[in-house]
């Protein structure tokens, strides 16, 4: 019997939850032998966990400011009831909150001044890489930065793609909290940003987002727009 229901949760648990699952099992066979079958597949959904996730090299001098979600936080808790209306089960929120949470304890508190901090995390196609990069953004605007450059594909058609994916996830879940400097129509331009200092003035309270190709024309607009701030904008 155990052999039938460990086989049973593994089908099911790509569309499922464990406890949704085990709770439907215990209708029809014992609750003891449901769970022992249950621990079987957690076992193995643990081991595949280390085998995705291996060990990252990080630079030992890097302290972890950041310990994970408080209670005050506005942007994750709102980006993680969207992927539990999306059908993602427990097990694979859990996974993402930690990731990400480990990712921006790397980074340096917003609140220091000048910083240079580089990472980087790899992952193989469809693994969540843009629920990861997702995940990190809505956690880094909980804790205090304001602006986001996402570097998405060579093509309008890539690039897109990204945009509607974060506006769907994470910024239309607040709209009023964030300014966009790009749409799914149209990548960075200078004559839509308008003057640099008057946007990052103005907008000083909202969290700033962008997603551009990676193509170096594009990208050095923008960085020759920042640039172009008066130092005390950029100060702040």
């Amino acid at each position: 019997m155990i052999e039938h229901l460990v086989e049973q949760i593994r089908m099911a648990y790509a569309s499922r939850t464990l406890d949704a699952i085990c709770e439907n099992l215990c209708r029809f066979a014992p609750p003891a032998s449901v769970a022992q079958a249950r621990s079987i597949v957690e076992a193995e959904i643990s081991r595949i966990r280390t085998l995705r996730d291996p060990p990252g090299l990080v630079d030992p001098n890097i302290g972890g400011w950041y310990l994970g979600p408080s209670d005050a936080d506005t942007f994750w808790p709102l980006l993680k009831n969207r992927l539990v209306a999306s059908g993602w089960d427990e097990t694979a929120i859990r996974g993402l909150d930690v990731e990400t949470t480990r990712i921006i304890s790397l980074l340096e508190h917003p609140g220091v001044g000048a910083f240079k901090r580089r990472g980087l995390v790899v992952g193989y196609v469809q693994s969540g890489k843009t629920a990861n990069f997702t995940g990190v953004i809505s956690k880094a605007a909980d804790a205090g930065y304001r602006l986001f450059i996402i570097m998405s594909g060579v093509t309008n058609k890539l690039r897109r793609q990204t945009q509607l994916r974060f506006d769907s996830d994470l910024r239309n879940l607040l709209n009023e909290r964030w300014i966009t400097l790009t749409d799914d129509n149209n990548d960075f331009s200078r004559q839509t940003a308008g003057t640099v200092d008057a946007f990052l003035t103005q907008y000083a309270q909202h969290k700033t987002v962008c997603v551009v190709k990676k193509i170096p024309m594009r990208l050095q607009l923008l960085a020759d727009w920042l640039s172009s701030a008066r130092p005390e904008v950029l100060k702040n």
